[in-house]
């Protein structure tokens, strides 16, 4: 074969090689987008948690009743009442 001939089979293999690149490349950015909004909304779960629990036990330091912590975490957090019971029920010491 010369210089000068075309070898489709190279073009095809070029090519494929190409697509497989930007594949993984647009998958790396997708997954890379996917795990940082995960991560994002993973932390605000830990952190509304770690509030709830800081507020539960400032009530009970201070001598609050649960009644008055429970109608706090409604408000402060927008828990329903059932949501709020639970928390009660495991923050509470």
């Amino acid at each position: 074969m010369s210089i000068f001939e075309y070898d489709e089979e190279r073009e095809r293999e070029l090519i494929k090689k190409a697509e497989f690149e930007s594949g993984k490349e647009e998958g790396l950015k997708l997954g890379k987008a996917q795990g940082i909004e995960l991560g994002k909304a993973q932390g605000i779960e830990l952190g509304k948690i770690q509030g709830i629990a800081a507020l539960i036990q400032a009530f009970q330091d201070l001598g609050a009743s649960r009644e008055a912590a429970l109608l706090s975490l409604k408000k402060q957090f927008s828990l329903s009442e059932e949501e709020a019971e639970r928390q009660l029920n495991q923050f509470w010491k």
